[in-house]
């Protein structure tokens, strides 16, 4: 709630002092995106994301990283809120990753799972979704990336027991 409330004072502050549509404002609609989150409230977070990105897409080049992280949180939010827009979104931040020099394998394993978790969750193309994260998982058994290899791991055994039933 502190927190919260900090952020939305900055986010005041620097909306008088730099303009609604300055970088500083995307992040702090972003934090306040992630407080949301982190309370299990991906309906609230879903604005500050969409404003966050909006910004960014006026601020930033296209496939800018700014962007493409903006249209991953976007994408997760509305994945936990079931809405199919979640595909296309994170289908969008996965081709931004792929085209974007700087990332890095994590940062594209990552990608791909979550544009493969929406299709699993919201029931679009499901088989081949499973496959694509499971290679995935495969590509994230390497020591640096045990927590999300662990996490990759338990979300395919749940999807796939369900989808098997």
């Amino acid at each position: 709630a502190e927190a919260r409330a900090e952020l939305e004072r900055a986010v005041a502050i620097w909306t008088k002092a730099w303009g609604p549509d300055s970088p500083a404002v995307a992040m702090g609609l972003n934090g306040l995106g992630k407080i949301a989150m982190a309370e299990d409230q991906p309906a609230e977070a879903e604005p500050y994301y969409r404003r966050a990105l909006e910004i960014r897409r006026k601020k930033r080049p296209p496939g800018h990283p700014d962007i493409i992280d903006a249209l991953a949180q976007l994408g997760v939010a509305l994945v936990a809120e079931k809405k199919p827009e979640a595909v296309g979104v994170l289908e969008e931040a996965l081709a931004g990753v792929e085209h974007d020099g700087d990332a890095t394998a994590g940062d594209r394993a990552d990608a791909r799972f979550w544009a493969a978790r929406a299709r699993v969750e919201l029931g679009i193309r499901r088989a081949g979704a499973l496959a694509v994260a499971a290679a995935v998982c495969k590509e994230l058994d390497v020591p640096e990336w045990q927590d999300a290899l662990h996490e990759c791991r338990a979300w395919l055994t749940a999807h796939s027991t369900t989808a098997q039933q």
